[in-house]
């Protein structure tokens, strides 16, 4: 890759960085913080993956999007121009791969 086209992927990134992100995602870290998960075998994952189309890891990124979406418009703070930034981690390593 040469740095002309690096640079304009920096350039993009940092933009994006300044974009307006989602207020009560973003507080402090502390008692009053809340969690939740759920689970999916990687067969119903997989079903779905092949009913629409992409991998894994967009059928799981899609899901974790979605959720995102519904919290935000139930808070009232879906708007148009926000971004929400996240990283998930995700793994479909069975157990004797792990490491």
């Amino acid at each position: 890759m040469n740095c002309w086209v690096f640079s304009r992927g920096l350039t993009g990134s940092a933009r994006r960085l300044t974009a307006p992100s989602a207020s009560s995602l973003n507080g402090p870290i502390g008692p009053h913080r809340r969690w939740a998960w759920t689970t999916a075998s990687l067969s119903q994952v997989k079903e779905i993956r092949r009913a629409l189309g992409g991998t894994v890891n967009d059928v799981l990124l899609a899901a974790i999007t979605r959720g995102f979406r519904d919290l935000l418009e139930a808070r009232g703070e879906l708007t148009d121009g926000l971004v929400v930034r996240s990283l998930v981690p995700v793994s479909v390593r069975t157990e004797d791969e792990q490491g």
